[in-house]
C-alpha cells in the first residue's frame, strides 16, 4: 500500500501524536461492540459498547476521550443483527506505517499541519473488520483489513439485567428499524463484498478540468468508495497527477478563470461508476486515464467522463458518465487576489 506520504513536511514542526476512536458499520448491516480496544501493551483506548451503529462504510463514531499513543494491536468482539452472530478476533496493526502517518500529519495550504486526528474501525458481514487514518477535513488512508472469526458469546452480558427484552426479539426490532435493509439484504445477502475486494480496487487515473491547467484549478477533494479521501492543491495537482485511487464516490472541486471562482460536486451513481472503470480498465490495461470533469458554462451543468488509450491499439477511448453530469452543478462568485 503506498501512502503518498508527503516528503515536504521535512523541517516542519511533527504533528501531534492525538486521536480519536470511531466505530461504524455499513448501512443495512447493524452492530454493536460487546467489547474491544486499540493498545499497545502499556496504555489502551476502549471502543464504545451497548451502543447500535451502521451510520455508513468508512464513517466513525467518535469517543469523547483523545488517546496520545500508537496503537500495534485491534482486539474487538461484536454482535451482527443482520446475521444474528457474534464474531471476535485480535489482530496485530502495522505499526510502523501508524507511526508515521501520525508524526508526519497533513500540510494543509502549504503552512498548517494537521495530525491525522481519527482512527476508525468498521465492521463488516462475516467478520470483516476494517482501519482507517483520517485527517480532518483533508485525507483518509486505509490502513488495514483484517477477519474475525464467529464466536460464542453471552449475549444478556451486552445489557442491563433488568432488560426483559430477548435476543430475538431485540434483533428483529432493530433490523424493522434499518429502513431498506430487508430489500437489500434478500438481494445481496451477507457478502463480504462490496467491502473487501471490490470497493478496494484501484486504478492509475487522474482527475482533472477539461480545458482548465492546474495552474487554475485550486482545489479538488475525492472521498471514495473503499472509505478513502485525498484531497489535492497547489503542487499536489501534478505531483498527484496519475496515481492509483480507488473508484471516486464524491468530488468537490474548485477552479479559477477569468477573475471568477468556480465551484462543482458530483455524487456518483455506484453501479454506473463502477461500470465505467470496468469498462475503461479492460480497454486501458496499464495504461493511466483521466477522470475529466467537463464544466458547461452556457448551462451552468457539468459533463463527466472517464479517457484514456487503448493498451494495445493506441487509439483514444472515452466512456461518458452520464448520471452523474444530471446531478452535477457549478456556480461562481468574484474572485479576489489578496
Amino acid at each position: 500500500m503506498s501512502l503518498n506520504l508527503l516528503s515536504c513536511l521535512s523541517g516542519q514542526n511533527k504533528a501531534e501524536i492525538k486521536w480519536r476512536l470511531g466505530i461504524n458499520a455499513p448501512k443495512y448491516y447493524p452492530i454493536t461492540i460487546a467489547s474491544g480496544s486499540l493498545s499497545n501493551g502499556r496504555k489502551s483506548a476502549p471502543l464504545t459498547t451497548q451502543a447500535r451503529v451502521n451510520d455508513g462504510w468508512g464513517q466513525g463514531g467518535l469517543e469523547m476521550s483523545t488517546s496520545y499513543f500508537i496503537p500495534n494491536k485491534l482486539t474487538v468482539k461484536w454482535f451482527s443483527y443482520a446475521e444474528d452472530k457474534f464474531f471476535g478476533g485480535s489482530f496485530k496493526l502495522p505499526e510502523d506505517t501508524l507511526r508515521t502517518l501520525m508524526k508526519q500529519g497533513y500540510l494543509k495550504d502549504k503552512r498548517i499541519l494537521l495530525g491525522y486526528a481519527y482512527l476508525y474501525v468498521n465492521m463488516y458481514p462475516q467478520g470483516g473488520v476494517a482501519l482507517w487514518a483520517k485527517a480532518p477535513g483533508r485525507r483518509a488512508v486505509e490502513i488495514a483489513h483484517f477477519q474475525a472469526e464467529e464466536i460464542d458469546y453471552d449475549w444478556k452480558s451486552m445489557y442491563p439485567s433488568s432488560m426483559q427484552t430477548t435476543r430475538a426479539e431485540y434483533k428483529a426490532m432493530v433490523m424493522a428499524d434499518t429502513p431498506g435493509a430487508e430489500a437489500y439484504i434478500a438481494k445481496h445477502g451477507f457478502s463480504q463484498e462490496p467491502f473487501k475486494t471490490v470497493y478496494r480496487q484501484r486504478y492509475n487515473y487522474t482527475i482533472a478540468i477539461e480545458s482548465i491547467p492546474f495552474s487554475q484549478t485550486e482545489f479538488i477533494q475525492f472521498e471514495s468508495f473503499n472509505g478513502e479521501m485525498d484531497s489535492m492543491e497547489d503542487e499536489e495537482l501534478e505531483s498527484n497527477f496519475f496515481k492509483t485511487k480507488a473508484v471516486p464516490k464524491k468530488i468537490f472541486f474548485r477552479w479559477r478563470e477569468d477573475m471568477v471562482v468556480y465551484f462543482g460536486d458530483i455524487i456518483f451513481n455506484e453501479e454506473e461508476i463502477f461500470k465505467a472503470f470496468t469498462t475503461i480498465s479492460s480497454e486501458c490495461g496499464k495504461e493511466p486515464f483521466v477522470l475529466y470533469l467537463k464544466p458547461d458554462f452556457s448551462t451552468g451543468k457539468l459533463g463527466v467522463c472517464l479517457r484514456g488509450y487503448n493498451e494495445e491499439t493506441g487509439d483514444p477511448v472515452e466512456v461518458q458518465i452520464e448520471k452523474a453530469g444530471r446531478i452535477g452543478k457549478s456556480s461562481m462568485q468574484p474572485y479576489l487576489n489578496e
